[in-house]
């Protein structure tokens, strides 16, 4: 272990854990650039909120099948493909699906507490990610287009998101 640690790629390994946070901030970064191309004019309240509206479910519907996919895909399919002694954490752990995959289908699915009984409420724990990803997106692209003609209040927002994120990890 020792002599593995010292290696480079050890490195790398160790700081996958990061990688969430970066990707985070990536597609953060990208979700502005993209909608400051957008809006290069100002906009009235309505057409804000057709703008803002649209953007939000432009990206549900992209995410819909493939996210179905994958639920349905571990509700059914994943029983009946899995056998020994990983069975029953596999089993267990997507149990909640046939009652609770509405949670996911809002991404809501990282702020619902399900108490002590996780295990067997809870529907494909590990798309918490694609949650958190789904509320950035609302939030930034919230602001990015409701505060678009506040440049300052919108750059001390975003500041103060980047500050408040740092501290906050």
């Amino acid at each position: 272990i020792k002599s593995i640690s010292t290696k480079f790629y050890f490195c790398i390994l160790t700081s996958a854990f990061y990688a969430v946070d970066i990707f985070f901030y990536i597609s953060g970064f990208m979700l502005i650039f993209s909608l400051h191309r957008l809006i290069k004019q100002s906009l009235d309240l309505k057409s804000t909120f057709v703008l803002f509206s649209s953007f939000i479910l432009n990206r549900y519907i992209r995410l819909l099948p493939f996210y179905l996919f994958v639920i349905f895909a571990i509700t059914y399919i994943t029983p009946y493909l899995s056998d020994g002694p990983n069975y029953f954490n596999i089993t267990t752990l997507n149990k909640g699906c046939e009652k609770n995959s509405w949670h996911n289908l809002l991404y809501i699915n990282n702020l619902v507490d399900y108490g002590n009984n996780a295990m067997n409420e809870m529907c494909a724990g590990h798309t918490w990610y694609l949650a958190c990803d789904m509320q950035f997106f609302i939030i930034i692209a919230g602001i990015e287009i409701f505060f678009n003609e506040f440049t300052m209040l919108k750059t001390f927002l975003f500041i103060g998101i980047f500050v408040g994120s740092i501290i906050f990890q």
